[in-house]
């Protein structure tokens, strides 16, 4: 999508975007100097790209850098592992963690897919294993078993069903089963329970897990900082978060309104080819 880009748009399109966010490691934001130098080596992976027949797909939370230079696709890990499985180029590249990339591999078995670093991992699919899921199973014969995406390719063999955070809540509620495993995330299992229960839907969620190492630094202490601060502000919170920060949110976000923002990006990237 974005191959040269930068040669057409003479650099503009990156220099925009990246003078525009901020630099992680200096707090401020890229500067004319620091984008010239990014330009040589975004431009040296674009043509690597053609040469190497490599389609990049690239998480929301990598450096922009990545996103807005040399990612064709960005989105979360569902949204990516549908650009996955209709990729063309034989080689496609993830931006993103371990499950991912496997979930792309499981989608499009005759590519390959290349994970850069291969330890990039993720707490949640490390929180449980395949072995703990079939345990439960044979604890909970008559359990339906859901997995979240975030999860490992083995422990999603191990499940009935894999979801997200779009079709989740809805999922569970239309299952026949009143008795739901839950894993690999505890908070989410918690928005759910929530969820059920707000509609006077009698089910029991069993999970097992972890949460998410990032997503559980979000605590409702900092939500009340933030709202007392800016009281105009509308809170969004990711069902992966815990359940106090969710209930006192403005709106609980999911892979729906996820997938919109990832249309705006790629809509921007389209643009710039123009």
């Amino acid at each position: 999508m974005q191959n040269n880009i930068l040669s057409q748009c003479k650099d503009k399109y990156l220099f925009d975007n990246l003078t525009k966010v901020t630099n992680i490691k200096t707090g401020a934001c890229f500067t004319s100097h620091e984008v010239e130098d990014i330009v040589k080596q975004v431009n040296q992976i674009n043509n690597l790209k053609k040469e190497k027949d490599a389609l990049i797909l690239a998480h929301y939370y990598c450096s922009p850098k990545i996103l807005f230079g040399v990612a064709d696709f960005c989105g979360d890990s569902y949204a990516l592992a549908k650009k996955a499985k209709e990729a063309k180029e034989q080689n496609i590249i993830f931006c993103g963690v371990t499950f991912m990339a496997e979930t792309a591999k499981i989608l499009n078995p005759s590519k390959k897919v290349i994970l850069p670093p291969v330890t990039a991992g993720c707490s949640l699919a490390s929180g449980i294993t395949a072995q703990e899921v079939l345990n439960l199973r044979k604890k909970y014969p008559h359990a339906k078993v859901l997995c979240y995406i975030n999860s490992s390719a083995e422990v999603k063999a191990a499940c009935d069903t894999c979801v997200t955070s779009g079709n989740v809540f809805k999922i569970v509620e239309n299952t026949e089963q009143n008795q739901i495993i839950f894993v690999p995330d505890l908070y989410m299992a918690k928005n759910i329970e929530a969820y059920l229960k707000n509609r006077g839907i009698k089910k029991e969620i069993i999970a097992a897990g972890a949460t998410c190492c990032v997503h559980d630094k979000f605590t409702l202490t900092q939500l009340k900082d933030v709202k007392a601060k800016h009281p105009e502000a509308k809170i969004i919170s990711h069902p992966e978060c815990l359940p106090e920060v969710c209930a006192n949110s403005d709106l609980s976000i999911n892979n729906n309104i996820a997938q919109k923002a990832e249309q705006a990006i790629n809509n921007m990237f389209k643009e710039a080819e123009k």
